[in-house]
Protein backbone atom coordinates (compact mmCIF):
# COMPACT_ATOMS: atom_id res chain seq x y z
CA UNK A 1 0.00 0.00 0.00
CA UNK A 2 1.34 3.27 -1.14
CA UNK A 3 1.69 6.30 1.75
CA UNK A 4 -0.46 9.73 0.67
CA UNK A 5 3.00 11.32 0.00
CA UNK A 6 4.08 8.74 -2.43
CA UNK A 7 1.46 8.55 -4.21
CA UNK A 8 1.12 12.46 -4.50
CA UNK A 9 4.60 12.26 -5.97
CA UNK A 10 3.72 9.87 -8.25
CA UNK A 11 0.99 11.63 -9.93
CA UNK A 12 2.81 15.13 -9.37
CA UNK A 13 5.42 13.42 -11.59
CA UNK A 14 2.87 12.41 -14.60
CA UNK A 15 2.10 15.80 -14.61
CA UNK A 16 5.04 17.08 -14.43
CA UNK A 17 5.97 14.72 -17.78
CA UNK A 18 2.64 16.03 -19.76
CA UNK A 19 3.59 19.43 -20.00
CA UNK A 20 6.99 17.79 -21.43
CA UNK A 21 5.57 15.96 -24.39
CA UNK A 22 3.51 18.54 -25.29
CA UNK A 23 6.70 20.84 -25.85
CA UNK A 24 8.69 18.45 -27.39
CA UNK A 25 5.19 17.92 -29.83
CA UNK A 26 5.28 21.76 -30.37
CA UNK A 27 8.59 21.84 -30.97
CA UNK A 28 8.72 19.21 -33.48
CA UNK A 29 5.69 21.11 -35.58
CA UNK A 30 7.98 24.25 -35.42
CA UNK A 31 10.69 23.27 -36.48
CA UNK A 32 9.90 20.15 -38.96
CA UNK A 33 7.92 21.43 -42.25
CA UNK A 34 4.51 20.17 -42.44
CA UNK A 35 4.88 18.06 -46.15
CA UNK A 36 7.95 15.97 -43.83
CA UNK A 37 5.45 15.93 -40.81
CA UNK A 38 2.36 14.25 -42.95
CA UNK A 39 5.29 11.85 -44.85
CA UNK A 40 6.25 10.85 -41.16
CA UNK A 41 2.75 9.89 -40.37
CA UNK A 42 1.53 8.20 -43.73
CA UNK A 43 5.04 5.98 -43.47
CA UNK A 44 4.80 4.93 -39.80
CA UNK A 45 1.16 3.81 -40.67
CA UNK A 46 2.45 2.11 -43.91
CA UNK A 47 4.85 0.30 -41.28
CA UNK A 48 2.00 -0.45 -38.87
CA UNK A 49 -0.45 -1.98 -41.45
CA UNK A 50 2.18 -4.06 -43.13
CA UNK A 51 3.29 -5.39 -39.96
CA UNK A 52 -0.37 -6.16 -39.40
CA UNK A 53 -0.84 -7.66 -43.18
CA UNK A 54 2.19 -9.86 -42.79
CA UNK A 55 1.06 -11.42 -39.64
CA UNK A 56 -2.32 -12.11 -41.35
CA UNK A 57 -0.75 -13.22 -44.39
CA UNK A 58 1.69 -15.54 -42.10
CA UNK A 59 -1.53 -17.08 -40.48
CA UNK A 60 -3.32 -17.96 -43.99
CA UNK A 61 -0.25 -18.95 -45.66
CA UNK A 62 0.33 -16.98 -48.15
CA UNK A 63 4.19 -16.07 -47.79
CA UNK A 64 4.80 -14.05 -50.63
CA UNK A 65 2.26 -11.55 -49.67
CA UNK A 66 3.77 -11.83 -45.82
CA UNK A 67 7.44 -10.91 -48.15
CA UNK A 68 6.38 -8.13 -49.87
CA UNK A 69 4.59 -7.07 -46.85
CA UNK A 70 7.38 -7.10 -44.60
CA UNK A 71 9.71 -5.35 -47.45
CA UNK A 72 6.84 -2.24 -47.25
CA UNK A 73 7.33 -2.23 -43.13
CA UNK A 74 11.33 -2.13 -43.82
CA UNK A 75 11.61 0.53 -46.17
CA UNK A 76 8.83 2.73 -44.72
CA UNK A 77 10.86 2.40 -41.34
CA UNK A 78 13.76 3.23 -43.03
CA UNK A 79 12.44 6.06 -44.72
CA UNK A 80 10.62 7.73 -41.80
CA UNK A 81 14.00 7.44 -39.83
CA UNK A 82 15.98 9.40 -42.74
CA UNK A 83 13.34 12.21 -43.01
CA UNK A 84 13.29 12.65 -39.08
CA UNK A 85 17.06 13.05 -39.46
CA UNK A 86 17.05 14.93 -42.14
CA UNK A 87 19.78 12.89 -43.77
CA UNK A 88 20.80 13.82 -47.12
CA UNK A 89 20.06 10.28 -47.86
CA UNK A 90 16.32 10.66 -47.35
CA UNK A 91 15.81 12.03 -50.81
CA UNK A 92 17.81 9.48 -52.87
CA UNK A 93 16.76 6.56 -50.84
CA UNK A 94 13.36 8.85 -50.96
CA UNK A 95 12.96 7.94 -54.82
CA UNK A 96 13.82 4.32 -54.08
CA UNK A 97 11.40 3.73 -51.90
CA UNK A 98 8.84 5.37 -54.01
CA UNK A 99 9.40 2.70 -56.70
CA UNK A 100 9.75 -0.07 -54.85
CA UNK A 101 6.35 0.87 -53.13
CA UNK A 102 4.63 1.11 -56.73
CA UNK A 103 6.27 -2.05 -57.41
CA UNK A 104 4.68 -3.91 -54.61
CA UNK A 105 1.73 -2.01 -55.00
CA UNK A 106 1.39 -3.85 -58.75
CA UNK A 107 2.30 -7.08 -56.41
CA UNK A 108 -0.98 -7.01 -53.84
CA UNK A 109 -3.28 -5.66 -56.08
CA UNK A 110 -3.72 -9.37 -57.72
CA UNK A 111 -4.75 -10.15 -54.25
CA UNK A 112 -7.26 -7.11 -53.14
CA UNK A 113 -10.14 -9.48 -52.61
CA UNK A 114 -8.53 -9.66 -49.22
CA UNK A 115 -9.45 -6.60 -46.91
CA UNK A 116 -6.00 -6.70 -45.55
CA UNK A 117 -4.53 -5.87 -48.51
CA UNK A 118 -7.10 -3.17 -49.53
CA UNK A 119 -6.49 -1.43 -46.42
CA UNK A 120 -2.31 -2.02 -47.25
CA UNK A 121 -2.80 -1.30 -50.84
CA UNK A 122 -4.66 2.15 -49.86
CA UNK A 123 -2.19 2.97 -47.10
CA UNK A 124 0.87 2.62 -49.70
CA UNK A 125 -0.99 5.23 -52.29
CA UNK A 126 -1.44 7.52 -49.77
CA UNK A 127 2.02 7.25 -48.95
CA UNK A 128 3.52 7.57 -52.46
CA UNK A 129 2.27 11.67 -52.80
CA UNK A 130 3.59 12.21 -49.22
CA UNK A 131 6.82 11.31 -50.12
CA UNK A 132 7.04 12.94 -53.40
CA UNK A 133 5.61 15.91 -51.18
CA UNK A 134 8.51 15.48 -48.59
CA UNK A 135 11.57 15.07 -51.28
CA UNK A 136 10.25 18.01 -52.75
CA UNK A 137 11.28 19.88 -49.69
CA UNK A 138 14.12 18.48 -49.26
CA UNK A 139 14.72 19.48 -53.15
CA UNK A 140 13.84 22.86 -52.24
CA UNK A 141 16.22 23.17 -49.37
CA UNK A 142 19.48 22.09 -51.84
CA UNK A 143 18.61 24.56 -54.12
CA UNK A 144 18.41 27.49 -51.56
CA UNK A 145 21.71 26.01 -49.47
CA UNK A 146 22.08 27.04 -45.96
CA UNK A 147 22.51 30.64 -44.76
CA UNK A 148 25.57 31.18 -42.93
CA UNK A 149 23.36 31.47 -39.61
CA UNK A 150 22.97 27.69 -40.48
CA UNK A 151 26.88 27.18 -41.31
CA UNK A 152 27.67 28.43 -37.92
CA UNK A 153 25.24 26.35 -36.18
CA UNK A 154 25.85 23.38 -37.52
CA UNK A 155 29.42 23.24 -36.00
CA UNK A 156 31.14 20.31 -36.69
CA UNK A 157 28.06 17.83 -36.18
CA UNK A 158 27.06 17.66 -39.71
CA UNK A 159 23.20 17.63 -39.11
CA UNK A 160 21.42 19.30 -41.56
CA UNK A 161 18.31 22.20 -40.85
CA UNK A 162 15.56 22.75 -43.47
CA UNK A 163 16.04 26.28 -45.05
CA UNK A 164 17.18 27.80 -41.71
CA UNK A 165 14.51 26.27 -39.06
CA UNK A 166 15.97 25.75 -36.11
CA UNK A 167 13.59 24.18 -32.79
CA UNK A 168 12.40 26.29 -30.30
CA UNK A 169 15.12 27.11 -27.91
CA UNK A 170 17.79 24.90 -29.76
CA UNK A 171 21.28 26.45 -29.48
CA UNK A 172 24.10 24.63 -31.04
CA UNK A 173 27.31 25.38 -29.49
CA UNK A 174 30.10 26.68 -32.07
CA UNK A 175 33.42 24.80 -31.56
CA UNK A 176 36.57 27.14 -31.14
CA UNK A 177 39.17 26.19 -33.51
Amino acid sequence: MQSGYQAQTEMGQQLQQRPVAQMVGQQFQQSVPQEVQQAVQDLDQLETVCEWLKARATERGRPRIAARADDLATVAHLQKSLLLRESPFAEPIGQAVQQTIQGSVQELQQHANDPEVQEALGQAQQTLSTISQAISQFQQFGQQGMSQQDIGQQGSTGQRRFAGQQGVGQQQAVPQQ
